[in-house]
């Protein structure tokens, strides 16, 4: 009786410490998210930017797409891209996301390889969006909360 009950115990430990750590565990769901661009060189920064992420399924891979993003005070007007499949991972409760040398896209899926995208990385964690990467030469950054839906 005694293995019976201790036996129990365990199982019940470890179901539990199991059902803990999915809880933990982040997944990554399309969402939108508003935040601030910034282009480290030359200097420039547009806030109030949307930017929505979404998951190729079956993959590994997403859709980053930013709205209406103007990259320096000369552009005379706004774009909206898409940085087409790049890679993440899940760590517990963050999503890490990276990728190199993705060619982005403009529109309508115009591709634009002079924007090449390389040194991509970033997280996804508790509501908040953060990701770093080089358009062709400019260095930028996207920094944004979960919008509200």
């Amino acid at each position: 009786m005694k293995k019976l009950v201790f036996g129990l115990m365990i199982a019940l430990t470890v179901f539990a410490a199991c059902s803990k750590d999915d809880d933990n565990k982040a997944t990554l769901e399309a969402n939108s998210y508003v935040g601030t661009v910034t282009v480290v060189e030359p200097p420039f920064t547009a806030s109030d930017i949307k930017v929505s992420v979404t998951p190729i399924e079956g993959t590994t891979t997403m859709d980053i797409k930013m709205f209406e993003v103007k990259f320096n005070e000369r552009m005379p007007i706004t774009i909206d891209f898409t940085i087409p499949k790049a890679s993440y991972t899940i760590d517990g409760d963050t999503i890490n996301i990276f990728g190199e040398n993705i060619i982005p896209t403009m529109g309508a899926g115009y591709e634009k390889p002079e924007y090449i995208v390389t040194g991509l990385k970033g997280t996804i964690k508790d509501g908040n969006i953060e990701f770093s990467l080089n358009f062709g030469s400019f260095p930028t950054k996207y920094s944004g909360t979960l919008a509200k839906k």
